[in-house]
């Protein structure tokens, strides 16, 4: 192996070490605080093709009511487990609750 093979190897392999975190499992987030595509990982987002997606995550975000809690560092964001937790109970209450006030074909039911 030449000595510039030697270099590039060990330019992959710093950015590897650099950039793994991005993409780090959930099992190995140590942090509360995860990436979006850490989220996307730890919700199980997937798209037709089984590819993580992080469109619902940016979608949920920015919408004007009830968004999505993050922080930012930078221009990057970062979502807290207990935060995106709790939203995600809340969510599912605010869209249980709407379906009810709803009928089966999306007229409201009789009586309410």
């Amino acid at each position: 192996m030449s000595a510039l093979e030697e270099q590039v190897i060990n330019i992959f392999n710093k950015l590897f070490d650099e950039l793994k975190g991005e993409f780090a499992q959930p099992s190995e987030i140590n942090s509360p605080w995860m990436t979006e595509i850490q989220l996307a990982e730890y919700w199980q987002l997937r798209n037709k093709d089984g590819e993580l997606t992080v469109h619902s995550i940016r979608k949920w975000t920015t919408r004007p009511d009830n968004p999505l809690p993050c922080g930012n560092l930078g221009e990057i964001r970062r979502y807290h487990k207990d935060d995106v937790d709790r939203w995600a109970r809340e969510e599912a209450e605010r869209q249980r609750k709407a379906n009810k006030q709803k009928g089966r074909n999306g007229l409201p039911a009789i009586g309410d």
